[in-house]
Order: C-alpha cells, then sequence, then structure tokens
C-alpha cells in the first residue's frame, strides 16, 4: 500500500510482480526502479526520496 499511496496501480504491479517486500524496497536504487521495473523517472524520484 506504501507504493500505491505514491504512484498508481501499474507501479503498484510492477512492484507485486517482481515479489517486492518491505526489506527488498529499502535496498532498492533509482537505478533498479528504472532498469529493472521500468518505472519512469519522475515516479521513481518520489519512491526513491520516501525511501
Amino acid at each position: 500500500e506504501f507504493i500505491a499511496r505514491l504512484t498508481n496501480n501499474t507501479i503498484r504491479e510492477a512492484f507485486y510482480e517482481s515479489e517486492m517486500d518491505g526489506q527488498a524496497l529499502l535496498l532498492m536504487t533509482q537505478e533498479h526502479l528504472r532498469d529493472t521495473l521500468k518505472i519512469q523517472l519522475g515516479p521513481s524520484l518520489i519512491i526513491s526520496s520516501e525511501i
């Protein structure tokens, strides 16, 4: 729900499909968000700033 609150359902689904949990989220870098999860720059910056 943390990701859904920050972004949209498409990005939430990307996290769900990647089996991301809270611990993995804390290890994420902006590069992971953009390159692995294919999240656009704007939302990846927002997520990174909140982690």
